[in-house]
This record gives C-alpha cells, structure tokens and sequence, in this order.
C-alpha cells in the first residue's frame, strides 16, 4: 500500500513533474499489483486513518516529505503500529537528523545501506 500526490512541479513544493506517461507506483511490478494499493492524497490526512484500520503493519517505509517535522511525525505516527518484528525504513536520511534523533529516542540501532547511505533502517523489536 502506497500513499502519495502526483508529482507536478509547483505543488507541495515539487520542483519536478512526473513524465506524462507515468504514474505513481510505475515500479510496482505487474504480477505484484493485484497486492498493491495506491491511496492518492497527503499523506498527512491519510497515514493515521489508514494505521488505524490496519492496527499493525510490517513494514513503514518514508519517501514522503523530507523536512525535520514531516520525518518526524511519520516515524512516531508509524512507529506504535509497527509489529514487532517490523522495520521502519527511510529514504535521504541525510537530509536532516529526524531519523538519527528519532532512532536515538527508541535506543534503536541503525542500519544504512552500504551503497547508498541515504537509506536507513531500524527495527522495532529488541535486539537479539
């Protein structure tokens, strides 16, 4: 399940337009789109309601928004959902220190990935 806007320059402060011919989730591969969902909107409106339906989730990824607070709200809005055993995954964490202060305040180990250290991960569970 994905929630996003469509990419047009000038909007949420988008500096860039998706091309024409694609949509949000073109990288969704086909076999697996029967699985997938695509909730169109800001992600502000729509993350709580839908944790709130779904109680427990295995995986939360951020690309959304990438300021201090908007990183900020969705770790800690994700964070009481995530199962156990679930992973709390970021993009450009290099942008600003939300998702180092943020896994600092779980006393959480962090995870970046080796060739791209824009991408961080943490899990809920304890450490074993």
């Amino acid at each position: 399940m994905s929630i996003d806007i469509p990419a047009h320059a000038g909007r949420y402060s988008m500096d860039w337009t998706l091309p024409s011919d694609l949509k949000p989730g073109f990288l969704v591969p086909h076999e697996l789109r029967t699985r997938w969902t695509l909730i169109l909107g800001d992600a502000r409106v729509k993350l709580i309601p839908l944790l709130e339906k779904w109680h427990k989730i295995d995986v939360f990824f951020h690309d959304s928004d990438h300021t201090y607070l908007h990183m900020m709200w969705g770790y800690t809005s994700a964070w009481p959902y995530l199962l156990e055993s679930g992973l709390l995954i970021s993009d450009d964490v290099g942008q600003n220190t939300a998702f180092y202060d943020f896994a600092d305040a779980m006393q959480r180990p962090i995870v970046v990935h080796a060739s791209n250290p824009n991408v961080g991960a943490i899990t809920r569970g304890t450490n074993r």
